[in-house]
């Protein structure tokens, strides 16, 4: 596991990639969030799925394409 570090970071992947890759992992876990709590008060339906995804890639493609 060491030399796979080591590859990653000599190569500069780990650090350049590191705000994105924790920014999507946010968006996930949010995404997540609201559909486990959309669930439990039983207003999940598969259009305000769509639409909660939607927006989701909508902010990633944003984001992504800014900086």
């Amino acid at each position: 596991i060491q030399a796979f570090v080591d590859e990653l970071t000599a190569r500069n992947v780990a650090r350049g990639m590191s705000p994105s890759a924790a920014r999507r992992a946010a968006l996930c876990g949010l995404v997540g969030g609201l559909f486990v709590l959309m669930r439990g008060q039983d207003v999940f339906s598969i259009p305000l799925a769509l639409f909660v995804v939607a927006m989701a890639v909508l902010v990633e493609l944003t984001l992504s394409l800014r900086g």
